[in-house]
């Protein structure tokens, strides 16, 4: 796939830091209609749009300076392309397509990021039922679960049996219960494709159930992209946390 570059920004991410944000429209042939005009030009002509549209796709890549300039130089070249080598031609094989809440648009939008942005699988056992909630009219479910990293060795380290609350949209049941299901089919521990989420730290008060005494633990939080991180951050008292 050849693409037109429309829109070139550093962006912070959550949990990704700085990255690359890309906006990008494909490149296709003028057609027929086109071709006596190439003849007597000489010039090879191509349809695409500059403007942000239905078939623009955006990318997120790992931030440095020299890709930075790398893509500024491909998105002055495509002003007036001549050829194919005008355009910027992305290994597909180097991404994964990721459904993220733009924040600048509030909408749900396929992403493709980076495979060098991507985190380590780990394993969990989910430890609590779903429990739905409503966050400022985004319908959610809560599931807790307890984390191992995919290949470690089991542990009777208290810590690693902390739970980890994971907040979905409620529209992603299905692929939850898919996964679940799957991994007992397989007996082998669930393991969330941990793209769809930005992880956070939070700390969870409690109250010592044998010594009455008040007490405090860090967990961490996956907030389903389709979700708006800012908004879950601002309203943690309303999550149905355990």
């Amino acid at each position: 796939m050849e693409y037109v570059i429309i829109s070139l920004e550093s962006r912070n991410l959550i949990p990704e830091g700085e990255v690359l944000y890309i906006k990008a429209n494909p490149v296709k042939d003028a057609g027929e209609s086109f071709r006596h005009v190439e003849e007597m030009f000489g010039k090879k002509y191509y349809n695409y749009s500059m403007m942000e549209c239905s078939e623009t796709d955006y990318f997120i890549l790992p931030f440095s300076e020299r890709d930075l300039q790398r893509f500024i130089s491909i998105a002055k070249r495509t002003q007036n392309p001549q050829n194919y080598d005008s355009f910027w031609s992305p290994n597909m094989h180097d991404f994964h397509k990721v459904e993220m809440k733009i924040e600048d648009t509030g909408k749900i939008t396929e992403v493709y990021e980076h495979k060098n942005l991507y985190k380590p699988l780990y394993s969990f056992i989910p430890v609590s039922d779903i429990v739905y909630g409503n966050i400022n009219g985004d319908e959610i479910f809560v599931i807790d679960a307890c984390k191992r990293l995919n290949g470690a060795p089991f542990s009777d380290k208290p810590e690693d049996y902390i739970p980890h609350h994971f907040v979905y949209a409620a529209s992603e049941r299905n692929r939850y219960m898919s996964e679940i299901q799957e991994a007992r089919q397989q007996n082998k521990r669930w393991t969330p494709d941990l793209r769809h989420f930005v992880k956070e730290s939070i700390t969870i008060k409690f109250t010592d159930r044998f010594t009455g005494e008040p007490g405090q633990e860090e967990r961490d939080l996956y907030i389903s992209r389709k979700l708006s991180y800012p908004i879950i951050m601002e309203n943690l008292n309303k999550l149905p946390l355990f």
